[in-house]
C-alpha cells in the first residue's frame, strides 16, 4: 500500500508540475504578445508619422522657390554664412574655403541662379544640420544644391569633411534667348 501511495503522490506532483509548466509557457507567451505588439503599435505610429512628413515635404516641393532681386555681393552671403557658423557654435577655423561662381541663367526664364560652394572639416552631422538651419532662417531664399561628405582620414569618426552648394535665385529679366 504505501508503494502505491508513493506512485500517486509522484502522479500529482508530475501532474502538477505539467500544470505549473503549462501555466508558466502561458503567462511568457502572454509577454512576448504583448510586446510584439507594443512594438507593432510603436512601428504603426512612427510609419504614420512619415506618411504625414512626406506629405508635408510633398507640398514644400510643389510650392515656388523665393527668388530675390538684387544681387549679393559675395561678402555679404559670407557674413551670412559667419553667423550661422555662429549659431550652431561651429568653430569659425572648420571652415576651410569658398568658391563663388558666376551667375548663369536658367533656360529661357528671367531668372539667374548663383552658387557658392562652402568647404567645412571635421564637424558632426548635428553641427551641419544645425548650420543648415541657421542659413535658411536667415535668408529664405537660400538654398542648398549640392552636398557631399566624406568621412575623415583618420581622428574622429563622427566628424564630416562637408562640401555645400548654397545657391540662390535672381529675378533678372533682360535679354532671353
Amino acid at each position: 500500500m504505501k508503494s502505491k501511495l508513493t506512485h500517486s503522490r509522484l502522479v500529482i506532483v508530475c501532474l502538477a508540475l505539467i500544470v505549473t509548466a503549462t501555466l508558466c509557457w502561458n503567462r511568457l507567451e502572454a509577454r512576448q504578445l504583448s510586446s510584439i505588439q507594443d512594438v507593432h503599435a510603436t512601428l504603426i505610429r512612427r510609419l504614420e508619422e512619415m506618411v504625414v512628413d512626406a506629405a508635408a515635404i510633398e507640398k514644400l516641393s510643389q510650392s515656388p522657390r523665393l527668388a530675390t532681386d538684387r544681387e549679393r555681393l559675395n561678402d555679404e552671403l559670407l557674413v551670412q554664412v559667419r553667423d550661422a557658423l555662429s549659431a550652431a557654435k561651429v568653430p569659425h577655423d572648420r571652415w576651410i574655403g569658398n568658391d563663388p561662381s558666376a551667375p548663369r541663367r536658367i533656360a529661357k526664364s528671367p531668372y539667374k541662379r548663383l552658387d557658392t560652394q562652402l568647404q567645412f572639416k571635421n564637424i558632426t552631422l548635428k553641427q551641419m544640420t544645425t548650420l543648415c538651419h541657421k542659413i535658411f532662417e536667415a535668408d529664405a531664399t537660400l538654398a542648398i544644391s549640392r552636398l557631399d561628405m566624406s568621412a575623415p582620414q583618420s581622428g574622429n569618426k563622427a566628424q564630416w569633411d562637408i562640401k555645400m552648394t548654397l545657391n540662390y535665385l535672381l529675378y533678372a529679366p533682360g535679354k532671353q534667348k
